[in-house]
């Protein structure tokens, strides 16, 4: 349920609604359209003069930005505006209807909600909700409305309130003349909102489709498993926490429920003053008591759960004393739902067995247990089942693991019937006919079963679990999965065409009915199980509701599959269905589980249902099985955890978790491990075997210093180096990595995905800018001005046909706000180009492309020039969009941009009126960059330097960074320092060229230098550059 503020129902535009006045039988509605329930468009009469006789019309208005379709101007009595007199103010503006919040694939495409708090509102437009913005704070037109409170009524049709000036009841056929045109003082603005015109859509996400993360465990249930275990509840929570699979609760399945008792039904009479209702004397153990009950069937002489006055409900539900249609009811006959036991609310739950009056549910019910509610991991199917979990925790690992004796179980010596495509017994047809979505099939006949409530220990165990009892048959398929992890499913025999059963694929459009009661419609790759007419199963997902097991049932086929999990897991989020079924057969199944998994659910239905087995074990088996083979070096496991392990006790550590480890015969102590079934999944590597050596260990057994995993001195790849490097530099500078994902919309990427997540991102990233920009926009709807951040990230380019796209690593950065944090005793000044520019500088001093001499690098940073004056033109066609053409820095190696920055747009963010310019850059850093010079060292010089300034016409076309590299090449081992400090355009200085002044730095290392040395200097330097680039010295 969402509850909106201050929206209603209608989807018309807020109008005048229905008039309300009381008008005699046979009369005319009064005239004046604003009183008759006039639309937008019945203002056809001219506006009235304010100084003639009375008339029809009424006053308008000036248009004002508020808005109120179909409604005068004049708001009331007196407060006419005098001569602006206008029409109705026609139709309100049309606003498209969108989704409230981020687009999700498991939503309603819309839905009817009883909408509240909407009493004499004025309607609103809600704009687009921003993702990045919390929900809770995004009003109506930024109007917070009434807040979260409780819910008001909706507004009634009553008489108008207040009198109604200008028009007036009298009997007769109608108005005789025009009212006369109210002129007083300016008109009263209304406290109202914008109209909306049309309805608001809602996406509501639907509860079943969000991925589950959790299974519940019994505490009793994996005692009985685990028989040697004998930690505490809590003492458990902490041990799997280790393991890797924390305990997000732990909760007392008997929660709520120690004051709930057996009661005994008496008599059931009829209700004196109410038809569905009846009067049940209850027996509590210690006297009869009245209890009003509303349930459909009550028997005498049959067992409740009974709830006296005074008791409180696990849902929080106070009971008291209280009296209903004129009798006293002294307590409550509970549901499974009221005791939060299941989700059946349709009737009260009858007990069965042996059980008495006063005696307590918790007792009768054997619900002194806690359901620990345990965290797994989308690589650990195995987890999910109370095996799965005693494998883990018991003392003895695997071996300590026994499965509890089933309650008049008898035993089984069933032969096994196996086929490659199909199998059959009599005239029932097992067959496989998608042997890549289905690697095996067992199934069993069962004959001559009496279908009804399942006995109390194994009813106990399912609510423990939190599952729902059905009946003995269907709760022994899911006691089984919950207990082995198979999951598995019954069908009635009877139901079957041609008592068959075929794995197939789906036709186009097929459709089928589930246990939930829902109808599906399947596409042509979900697979399906069925007959040779109709379907009956959706494959490892849900049975259908034709062949389900009713207590009419006698004879049933019990399946046990294995199914292909990507298959499953597509078909599941085609539908939107997540049962306990999809979620095992999503994450993997134990494919040498499901004959010990059919023998186990035999033993329990022949035990609790009855029946005789018809045949053997029918296997349809297209792919055997066969396990992988791992191999282990001891010398690996060191290099990896930093401690050594003997071969013995690599041993010790895997057979308990169910691997079977043999000398492998190398060099080393090297062993052979093979990995079981229900392991298959998740370790296929050596690295796997590794990591269970670690858990196995324990995490918190390693000593705080590990040597390291390799003790050589190879140097990382030197684009790791570039990478460690810039992050260095740029948290040096104070800015902060962002890490933004590679998804963008089709306005930011070229290269299309085949499966995208949402419209929103269904193209891969060509650029980091915006994904940054969208941070600062963040940042700023929360208050933040100063923003500093950097991102490292592939981008990706469309290649050719049937080519793989192009990937760069490109690193960028976004900032905004004060060049420094905010003292009393600074001015605080923004950010400008010339903190871009030094910031830009001390990118590409470790960008890569640089060598030593950095000769390969042209960066051309020119304020206040045109872009076609900076060498190499644009920085390209994305750079232009983005950027303020004035602010523009393109970034150039080797005559091929390489990037670009500047000052942001102000129509690319979001942003609010104190935020000051956004500054951005993005820089392609090379394939095989430079590896980094190791600093070697030189003495100072100590003999005293010289200046020599130099004034040089540069032609527009030649980078300052040429010059400047041109003045280091000239200069040698002499020059020890460039630098330019003045830049001049103006009178004196030829068109097509620019002043700029450098000063160079000179200074030898074994002796003074002369003046007629620094002078030859300068002529060689002056010489090079008017050759090379045809630059004069300004004189």
């Amino acid at each position: 349920m969402v509850q909106l503020l201050g929206v209603e129902y209608t989807t018309r535009p807020s109008g005048c609604g229905r008039t309300g006045h009381v008008l005699s039988e046979g009369l005319r509605s009064p005239s004046e359209p604003h009183v008759a329930r006039s639309g937008a468009d019945d203002g056809e009469t001219r506006a009235a003069h304010p100084h003639s006789g009375a008339r029809y019309g009424l006053p308008e208005g000036q248009l004002r930005r508020h808005a109120h379709t179909g409604v005068r101007a004049d708001r009331g009595a007196g407060r006419g505006r005098g001569d602006h007199l206008r029409r109705l103010q026609g139709h309100s503006g049309r606003i498209r209807p969108s989704l409230l919040g981020s687009r999700n694939e498991s939503t309603f495409s819309a839905v009817i909600f009883s909408v509240h708090r909407t009493e004499c509102r004025g309607r609103c437009e809600a704009d687009d909700h921003d993702e990045g913005r919390d929900a809770s704070r995004v009003g109506l037109d930024r109007d917070h409305g009434c807040g979260h409170g409780g819910s008001e009524r909706a507004g009634e049709r009553r008489l108008r309130p207040g009198a109604l000036h200008g028009f007036r009841l009298r009997h007769g056929p109608g108005a005789d003349r025009s009212a006369q045109v109210w002129c007083a003082r300016p008109s009263h603005v209304l406290s109202e909102r914008r109209p909306v015109s049309v309805a608001v859509h809602i996406s509501v996400p639907i509860a079943a489709h969000r991925p589950r993360r959790t299974v519940n465990i019994s505490y009793a249930w994996l005692k009985s498993v685990a028989p040697g275990l004998g930690d505490s509840p809590e003492e458990l929570a902490e041990r799997l926490a280790l393991l890797g699979a924390p305990v997000e609760e732990v909760t007392p399945v008997s929660a709520g429920l120690k004051d709930v008792i057996i009661g005994e039904v008496k008599t059931v009479s009829g209700h004196p003053n109410a038809d569905r209702l009846s009067l049940c004397e209850v027996f509590n153990g210690e006297e009869v008591v009245q209890v009003v009950c509303g349930a459909p069937v009550i028997e005498e002489g049959g067992y409740y759960p009974f709830a006296a006055a005074g008791v409180t409900l696990p849902g929080g539900l106070e009971l008291k004393r209280a009296k209903i249609r004129g009798e006293y009811s002294n307590g409550m006959l509970c549901s499974e739902k009221e005791l939060g036991l299941g989700r059946d609310q349709s009737g009260i739950m009858l007990l069965s067995g042996d059980v008495s009056a006063g005696q307590s549910l918790i007792e009768a019910l054997g619900l002194d247990d806690v359901r620990m509610d345990v965290e797994v991991t989308p690589n650990r199917g195995d987890w999910l089942s109370h095996v799965g979990i005693a494998r883990e925790v018991a003392p003895e690992g695997v071996a300590g693991v026994a499965l509890q004796s089933i309650p008049g179980a008898s035993s089984l010596d069933l032969e096994v019937k196996t086929g490659e495509h199909d199998v059959s017994h009599g005239d029932v047809t097992i067959r496989i006919d998608e042997p890549e979505l289905c690697y095996r099939f067992l199934g069993v006949i069962i004959r001559g079963v009496k279908v009804e409530p399942s006995p109390q220990w194994m009813a106990a165990r399912l609510r423990a679990v939190g599952q729902q009892t059905i009946n003995n048959v269907v709760d022994a398929t899911n006691y089984v999965m919950m207990e082995m992890g198979s999951p598995m499913h019954a069908y009635d025999l009877g139901t079957l065409e041609g008592s068959s059963l075929i794995v197939r694929k789906a036709a186009e459009g097929e459709t089928l009915q589930t246990l939930d009661g829902l109808d599906h419609k399947f596409d042509a790759e979900m697979l399906l199980i069925g007959d040779t007419a109709v379907a009956h199963d959706i494959a490892g997902i849900m049975g259908g509701m034709h062949s389900s097991v009713t207590e009419e049932t006698t004879d049933i086929l019990i399946e046990c599959a294995l199914f292909e999990p990507k298959s499953i897991r597509r078909t599941r989020r085609a539908l939107g269905i997540s049962t306990e079924a999809s979620f095992r057969f999503e994450r993997g199944v134990d494919p040498e589980g499901h004959l010990p998994a059919m023998k186990r659910v035999l033993e329990v239905i022949l035990a609790t249902a009855g029946g005789d087995v018809d045949g053997p074990i029918l296997e349809v088996l297209p792919r055997p099985w066969e396990p992988s083979t791992l191999t282990l070096r001891p010398t690996r496991v060191e290099q990896v955890l930093g401690i050594p392990f003997e071969s013995a006790e690599l041993k010790a550590l895997l057979t308990p978790l169910g691997f079977t480890v043999q000398n492998g015969g190398g060099e080393g102590g090297d062993l052979s491990v093979t990995v079981p079934g229900y392991r298959s999944y998740d370790v296929t590597r050596e690295i796997d075997l590794i990591e269970e050596i670690t858990r196995a260990h324990g995490y918190d057994r390693f000593p705080d210093d590990l040597a390291p995993a390799r003790p050589t001195t190879v140097p990382d790849h030197p684009l790791f180096q570039l990478e460690d490097r810039l992050r260095i530099v740029l948290s040096g500078e104070g800015l902060f990595e962002a890490a933004n994902p590679a998804f963008a919309s089709e306005h930011e990427g070229e290269v299309e995905l085949n499966n995208p997540i949402s419209l929103e991102e269904s193209r891969l990233r060509s650029s980091l800018i915006p994904g940054l920009l969208r941070n600062v926009e963040y940042n700023f709807a929360r208050g933040v001005r100063d923003v500093r951040l950097f991102e490292l990230g592939t981008v990706f380019h469309a290649a050719g046909a049937g080519e793989p796209p192009r990937e760069d690593l490109h690193v960028a950065f976004a900032v905004t706000g004060r060049r420094e944090p905010e003292h009393w005793s600074r001015t605080g000044d923004a950010l400008d180009f010339w903190s871009i520019k030094g910031l830009v500088e001390t990118v590409l001093s470790v960008s890569g492309w640089d060598d030593a001499s950095e000769a390969e690098v042209e960066a051309e940073i020119a304020a206040g020039v045109e872009v076609g004056e900076v060498a190499g033109g644009s920085a390209g066609a994305a750079a232009g969009k983005l950027f303020v053409r004035r602010s523009l820095i393109t970034l150039m190696a080797d005559g091929t941009p390489i990037g670009a920055a500047g000052q942001v747009r102000p129509d690319r963010v979001d942003a609010p009126a104190w935020a000051g310019a956004i500054w951005a850059m993005e820089l392609t850093l090379p394939a095989e960059p430079a590896v980094g010079v190791t600093p070697e060292y030189r003495p100072l010089s100590p003999f005293p330097g010289v200046d020599r300034d130099l004034a040089l016409l540069v032609p527009y076309d030649v980078p300052t960074s040429t010059v400047s590299r041109a003045i280091r090449d000239a200069g040698g081992e002499l020059l020890e320092q460039v630098t330019v400090f003045d830049l001049y355009r103006g009178d004196g200085v030829s068109e097509g060229h620019r002043s700029l002044a450098f000063r160079l730095r000179l200074q030898a290392l074994d002796r003074t230098l002369t003046d007629k040395e620094v002078d030859r200097m300068v002529k060689k330097i002056m010489k090079r550059l008017g050759e090379d680039l045809g630059v004069e010295q300004r004189l």
